[in-house]
């Protein structure tokens, strides 16, 4: 008799917690994801055309995005604990911020002594160390509620993302918890990545700094968003999600407007203490954001919680390269000089 593929079979509902299918679900797509990044980091260093670097960068895309929803779905299902979780959140912000101070820097330095490209080949040999430690280490059977991919939905959803995107740049009551914490996801990576994208622009452009000098000038903005998770872990415990998430967009705010009207000429003191600010404000958004989003699931759906939450990410990336890279362009379609004929 031939024997039924175990893909095939659909799972009833389960009753209870217990009585909940087990597969290798997240295991699998992060070790996928993981190779995809990889083999997508060689292709990019060594594209020999714009449009292969573009396919590169897409394929990146794709990687990343199977990376991050199936940590936060991990996260989810190891802590059940709510303090614990908050606490195991705040740590992976750690991480994340920590590499967001690293890869500036480490990015500018490599752009200082080498090619273009080694900016991604650094990443190979990365993910052959980690894709080892990610089959040994984690378990590979969990708990899954039983779902069909929702192919329609998530074209739609690329679509009205694009359409958004395009409409920006062709045009010069109580809420849920999770629909909260997507937005605040949006606006504080937008927030960062339009910042980022700014000040390197005038750091090199305008002011004449190296690649590598432009990362230096912004490591308060990264270091001090590496301490923002264990804060955020922290100050939600004890005064509440929903003040420390307003308390800091509000003081968000505060140093961009300061940095807005500041001379980076002549930073001294107050500009490196704004960027400090900026860091370690948007850094507690993001955890907050996490933990609301990963806080409002059952652990069987951490890891479509997280999609949802690496959405927002890259949303709000998307919108603020768009939204500060339109306003760039503007000004220097009027202000700047070209040669005859360039």
């Amino acid at each position: 008799m031939r024997r039924r593929s175990p893909w095939s079979v659909r799972w009833p509902m389960p009753t209870s917690p217990s009585a909940w299918p087990t597969s290798n679900g997240n295991c699998r797509v992060l070790l996928t994801g993981l190779a995809v990044f990889g083999f997508a980091s060689l292709l990019a260093a060594f594209a020999p055309t714009p449009s292969m670097l573009i396919g590169a960068r897409a394929l990146l895309a794709l990687g990343g995005s199977m990376i991050m929803p199936c940590v936060l779905g991990i996260i989810r299902r190891i802590f059940e604990d709510e303090s614990e979780r908050v606490m195991a959140l705040a740590l992976w912000g750690i991480v994340g911020a920590a590499g967001a101070a690293l890869g500036p820097l480490i990015g500018g330095a490599l752009l200082e002594h080498f090619w273009w490209g080694s900016a991604f080949l650094i990443n190979v040999p990365i993910m052959l160390v980690v894709v080892p430690l990610v089959f040994l280490l984690l378990s590979r059977t969990e708990q899954t509620t039983p779902s069909s991919w929702a192919l329609g939905q998530a074209l739609l959803l690329i679509a009205g993302m694009l359409a958004l995107v395009y409409g920006i740049k062709a045009s010069v009551g109580a809420t849920q918890p999770i629909l909260a914490g997507v937005i605040m996801a949006v606006v504080a990576t937008g927030a960062l990545a339009g910042v980022e994208l700014t000040l390197a622009q005038e750091l090199q452009y305008v002011l004449g700094r190296t690649p590598l000098q432009a990362s230096i000038f912004m490591i308060p903005i990264m270091a001090a968003a590496v301490v923002g998770g264990p804060i955020a872990s922290y100050l939600s415990n004890l005064c509440g999600l929903r003040l420390v998430a307003s308390a800091s967009l509000g003081l968000s705010a505060v140093a961009l407007a300061f940095l807005a009207l500041a001379d980076f000429r002549q930073p001294g003191f107050g500009v490196p203490a704004m960027l400090a600010l900026l860091g370690l404000t948007l850094s507690i958004g993001l955890t907050a954001s996490s933990i609301a989003i990963m806080g409002s699931v059952d652990a069987s759906k951490g890891a479509a919680a997280g999609a949802l939450e690496a959405t927002g990410y890259e949303l709000g990336t998307g919108l603020g390269i768009t939204l500060f890279g339109m306003f760039m362009s503007n000004i220097f379609s009027r202000m700047i000089s070209l040669p005859s004929g360039f």
